[in-house]
């Protein structure tokens, strides 16, 4: 089942077109050819245009959380192909020192913004490190 929707992005950078389509996966071990979402949070598999799964959405939620912490998005650019290009080849810069960030939220963030997917953590295994942190 494929839906196709006009997006109108709310961001210095220009609108996509044509209009982005989207596949509803039908399983877990599905993974999707589309592009959808802000640009900002994109993972490299994505910018590369090849297939990406639930690795992606843990690479967004690195995004996510870098820019709570440092209160700046991890990757920048004045338009899209610059974007892509920050995403696929440059690492953000380190968590502000002057937050003192644990070492471990700095090593979640860095896992979590891996390029490979396949060295990103697992929602189950971010909940367990979350999980011994609190014990402690």
């Amino acid at each position: 089942m494929t839906y196709t929707y006009s997006v109108k992005l709310l961001t210095q950078l220009p609108p996509i077109s044509p209009p982005i389509q989207y596949t509803v996966l039908d399983s877990t071990g599905d993974v999707a050819k589309t592009q959808i979402g802000t640009p900002y949070y994109l993972s490299p598999e994505i910018c590369e245009d090849k297939p990406y799964g639930k690795k992606s959405d843990i690479w967004s939620l690195g995004c996510v959380l870098y820019e709570i912490a440092a209160l700046t998005l991890p990757f920048q650019a004045r338009n899209l192909p610059a974007l892509a290009h920050r995403i696929m080849t440059k690492s953000p810069e380190p968590l502000p020192a002057s937050h003192r960030y644990s070492l471990q939220l700095q090593r979640l963030v860095s896992s979590l913004l891996n390029k490979k997917p396949e060295n990103r953590p697992s929602i189950v295994n971010i909940l367990k490190v979350s999980e011994r942190a609190a014990m402690i």
